[in-house]
């Protein structure tokens, strides 16, 4: 049957099917917009907690190789200690892959903290109990989501590059700051930076810089990888504070999630 005959011919003669098609056509197209916007955006996010997990993965060996080769010299000379150094790395290792940065990009506060107790623990054996450290941060605020290894680097930076002779003092201090932020500083009372470094390092870990630097540079294990993370994740980055042979500080901020 021909279908003009069952349609109205004032209808026809009214209707514009132009501007119809028009519409048709932009409500066609947004969808695909919004479609491939979406698509892009996850993908964009995959990008950055792909490249996130891999320059985490990155930063491991560097301080395992160092516990290793100090086992492996004392061998000769400390079996006792050497036996201790690898309980204390079976503990820290325990601690660290519970947490599998190939899934997550974040792991909770506490996990962190345990990280750098373990770590602490590790490099006490090596000095003689020669690392104080003290944390300062309440129950409430552990829950609260941060990239892994993010303060255990600093806190490694602190003893490699502070430790003088003695007693090396560290403190860790987590704080609510205003906007629903967290500060998180790391601060010891070794040796300090001097202002040539210091000036260095703030220039080589500005947020216009688009890659991080090697993390075996003088700014220490991990100070650019942190800072590049940090901006990623957070538009946050290292503010460093140092004065000669009167220690370094070294703080950040985080959003507040948990």
């Amino acid at each position: 049957m021909d279908i003009q005959h069952n349609i109205d011919v004032k209808f026809l003669s009214d209707f514009n099917f132009y501007y119809f098609g028009v519409l048709f056509f932009l409500l066609g197209q947004g969808y695909v917009l919004a479609v491939n916007v979406e698509d892009t955006f996850r993908q964009s996010e995959l990008a950055h907690e792909m490249e996130i997990a891999s320059l985490q993965a990155q930063i491991s060996p560097h301080f395992l190789f160092n516990i290793l080769h100090n086992i492996y010299c004392l061998m000769d000379t400390n079996v006792n200690m050497a036996k201790n150094m690898l309980m204390c790395l079976s503990d820290f290792l325990r601690v660290k892959y519970r947490f599998d940065y190939r899934t997550y990009t974040l792991y909770q506060l506490k996990e962190e903290l345990d990280l750098v107790k373990a770590y602490v623990e590790l490099e006490n054996v090596r000095m003689n109990g020669a690392l104080k450290l003290e944390i300062d941060a309440t129950n409430e605020l552990l829950s609260n989501d941060i990239l892994p290894l993010t303060i255990q680097p600093l806190v490694e930076n602190s003893i490699k590059h502070g430790y003088k002779s003695g007693e090396l003092n560290i403190l860790i201090r987590v704080m609510e700051a205003g906007d629903n932020r967290l500060v998180i500083s790391v601060e010891d009372d070794g040796r300090g930076i001097s202002p040539e470094t210091l000036e260095t390092i703030d220039k080589s870990n500005t947020p216009k810089s688009n890659a991080p630097k090697s993390s075996t540079s003088k700014s220490g294990v991990g100070i650019s990888n942190i800072n590049y993370r940090l901006n990623i994740c957070f538009q946050s980055r290292l503010v460093i504070e140092s004065k000669g042979l009167k220690g370094t500080k070294i703080s950040f901020q985080i959003p507040k999630r948990g």
